[in-house]
């Protein structure tokens, strides 16, 4: 699989020269013509033709002459060519976009008088420069179509009196248009409350480059072959990465043996054997045999092994962009055995284990599979574990809402055999808040301090892994409910002064929250007042304030004076605002909700990898937490409409699926896990990396290529809106990280003994 590794924007890079209209003269140098490569996988009718990879950037637009300026349509917008914020050449666009229902600045004519204009194929990422000179935040969307009216869509984010630099991987874009005919480009707001201006320069287009860090090369994958007519079903492989549907020639991943898995000890992994339907269906049973380490004593615990079957739910057309509708692949609940169909693809999720106790070291065994008719396959299994074990409870804080009320609901309502819970529901209730601690995700959870069952619960909590926990049943959870007058308010802080007491004497307070507010307009006056309610009453407490808007923290550092906990909607969060929360003294948190494509988002629609790559996100930005709405806002089974939020959002407000047996997960929440274990690997090598600096006992030059991998390469991820979508990119960081802290990390001889099954 190809991969693209990008080059940062700088004017001394640029080697290219700007088409900015349908100017006949060229500007300061020759033009740089697109490629024209096969045409892109996406669709299209071109002739296919000799790969060209381009020398230099394409500009669509420079801004250094008024027929560059011409060129764009305007909706609404008002546009002048000035010096002011040009970042290439001497001009750039002043464009003022008016009230209205879409006020729009559009290339679309130009694409039909310049044919090259629009053959984006052979180019690695489409790049722009915005300024907002408002100051807050604002924003624009950005919409690209083809020429069959396909389209991509973007939400993008410019601070307040800031500049902006835009990136587009032209591999994730060619996944929702075909690139090889832009028909147009499109900056457009969405009924604004006001006037909006921004400076627009440098519309180009950039050949692939080099990455000074580049990440270690991931094997070459190669696609199953789409299976004979009329032949038996086929065995293939991949990661837990991966979404597979159900089209067989869609499928990339392993043919051959073995499957591979690698992990610390105290982390779970997983991987999907590919069951690929021959000319009839198939029920095939999964068995996973007995795993022996190679030095042929130590024996794997049977019970650390899961097999589960990866099950498909329906989507819905949702308003964002996807490569994809109908069923895709999410629940994930336990079983032994699957239907295959005919000639389409059924996956087995296989998840594995390795107990703190377990040697390091390489284990092999065999997982069969046998069909109704008496075929019985067999596929080799192979499981590496590292020499370094993950802690149990996780350093990256994780807030993730569970509505007592849509449980109550779901299994009264339309759960089969969901009746038999009824009378047992803080039961029902526990078992979900556990399997989501499984899972790395702390429950907020409103706890009650006084209440009699709070001493075990949170133990029993604290023993799986809770990071922390919200207090009350005020606030975020329950549509921000505290009293207006401020009789009422006071009398509801005299509970949460009790409640700060006996947390404070079960030595409690640091590991609580109260989720004071959320998404409120930023100077919202009874927020404040909230917050600073309290504190007064005990200064010990936390509160989260969680911001839909990312407030400047120059106009509103007063107003945030009493938030312990600032957390803000990844959209609209950037590393510069991020430092500059800190530098008030704020403790930062990141969320997700709705998707603001392309910033990833826990919706079944977009790829696994849009999931596990939001821990690496917090690690970027050195936000310590990571919250998310609800984990069961189910208004309907799910299993049925997965869009139980909104009907154009699917999966927003779910990570697991309700049974009469209690909660399924979901390729999301395993997925999120493995992106949770990831930000271990990540602490833990910074951890060994300062060691080694204060001891001097590694070589500076190990050393220095231990802190480039902790800080993440941009070819994985570069900002909240450009990362990448290949699995094997990650996996081979990943990779990467681990061998790094092997080498810093003394071996385990004084580890417990393991003990082995049987001896």
């Amino acid at each position: 699989m190809m991969k693209q590794v990008m080059m940062r924007y700088g004017i001394t890079l640029l080697i290219g020269v700007a088409i900015g209209s349908w100017l006949a003269e060229p500007k300061r140098g020759d033009v740089v013509a697109p490629s024209h490569p096969a045409v892109a996988r996406s669709g299209g009718s071109e002739a296919p033709a000799a790969v060209k990879t381009p020398q230099g950037a394409l500009f669509l637009a420079d801004f250094e002459t008024d027929r560059d300026l011409e060129a764009w349509e305007r909706r609404d917008v008002e546009a002048s060519r000035v010096s002011e914020h040009a970042t290439h050449g001497t001009f750039a666009a002043k464009v003022t976009f008016q009230e209205g229902q879409a006020p729009a600045f559009m290339l679309e004519d130009l694409f039909d008088r310049q044919p090259a204009l629009r053959d984006w194929r052979g180019y690695a990422t489409l790049r722009f420069d915005l300024y907002n000179v408002q100051s807050n935040q604002q924003r624009l969307i950005l919409k690209i179509k083809d020429r069959d009216g396909r389209a991509y869509s973007e939400d993008l984010y410019v601070n307040g009196n800031s500049a902006e630099p835009v990136s587009i991987r032209l591999d994730d874009l060619q996944a929702y248009v075909n690139v090889g005919h832009i028909a147009q480009f499109n900056l457009f707001r969405w009924k604004p409350r006001g006037v909006g201006t921004f400076y627009l320069d440098a519309v180009r287009l950039e050949p692939a480059g080099r990455s000074t860090a580049a990440p270690v090369p991931a094997p070459v994958v190669a696609a199953a072959p789409r299976v004979a007519s009329g032949g038996p079903w086929q065995i293939a492989w991949t990661s837990g990465t991966t979404k597979v549907l159900r089209d067989p020639a869609a499928f990339q991943g392993h043919t051959t043996n073995p499957v591979q898995l690698f992990l610390a000890r105290q982390e779970y992994e997983s991987a999907q054997l590919v069951l690929i339907g021959g000319a009839e269906s198939a029920h095939v049973t999964v068995a996973v045999g007995p795993l022996t380490h190679t030095d042929g004593h130590t024996a794997w615990p049977s019970d650390t092994v899961e097999v589960r079957r990866v099950d498909y739910v329906r989507t819905r057309p949702p308003y964002y962009p996807v490569t994809h509708v109908g069923e895709w692949p999410d629940p994930l609940p336990l079983a032994g055995a699957v239907d295959v169909p005919a000639n389409q693809v059924q996956p087995v999720w296989l998840t594995i284990y390795a107990p703190a106790a377990l040697p390091a070291g390489r284990y092999e065994g065999t997982i069969t599979l046998t069909d109704d008719h008496g075929r019985r396959e067999q596929v080799a299994l192979q499981v590496t574990v590292w020499d370094f074990t993950l802690p149990r409870t996780s350093h990256l804080k994780t807030a993730f809402d569970f509505y007592r009320s849509r449980l109550i609901q779901a299994y009264r309502e339309f759960v089969p055999g969901g009746a038999a819970w009824e009378g047992r529901l803080d039961e029902l209730q526990r078992r979900y808040l556990v399997e989501m601690l499984r899972y790395r995700l702390s429950p907020v959870w409103g706890a009650d301090p006084a209440r009699t069952s709070f001493a075990a619960d949170v133990q029993n909590y604290l023993q799986e892994g809770l990071t922390v926990f919200g207090v009350g049943s005020r606030g975020g959870s329950n549509g921000n409910n505290w009293p207006k007058d401020p009789a009422g308010l006071a009398q509801v802080m005299t509970w949460y002064g009790q409640a700060a007491s006996a947390l404070r004497r079960q030595q409690l307070l640091d590991r609580s929250y109260i989720y004071t507010y959320d998404e409120p307009k930023p100077g919202n006056p009874h927020v404040a007042e909230v917050m600073a309610a309290i504190h007064q009453v005990d200064p010990g407490l936390k509160n989260l304030l969680v911001m839909h808007e990312a407030p400047d923290p120059a106009v509103y550092a007063d107003w945030l004076k009493d938030a312990d906990i600032l957390c803000i909607r990844l959209a609209a969060l950037s590393p510069e605002l991020a430092q500059r929360y800190r530098s008030l003294g704020k403790e930062l948190w990141m969320y997700v909700s709705s998707p603001s494509h392309p910033v990833p988002a826990l919706v079944i629609d977009y790829p696994a990898i849009a999931a596990r790559i939001l821990p690496w996100m917090a690690w970027k930005y050195q936000a310590t937490g990571l919250l998310y709405w609800c984990v069961n806002f189910w208004q309907g089974d799910p299993w049925q409409n997965p869009a139980s939020f909104k009907e154009d959002q699917n999966g927003n407000g779910f990570l697991f699926y309700p049974t009469a047996d209690g909660p399924v997960p979901s390729i999301r929440s395993a997925a999120l896990r493995d992106g949770m274990e990831d930000y271990e690997y990540l602490y833990l090598l910074s951890q060994l990396v300062a060691q080694a600096k204060a001891d001097g006992r590694h070589e500076p030059a190990l050393v220095a290529e231990a802190e480039r991998l902790t800080a993440i390469d941009p070819a994985l991820l570069e900002s909240a809106r450009s990362y990448t979508k290949d699995a094997d990119v990650l996996l081979a960081q990943r990779q990467a990280i681990a061998a790094m802290i092997v080498k810093f990390q003394p071996p385990s001889a004084a580890a417990p003994a393991p003990t082995t099954p049987g001896a």
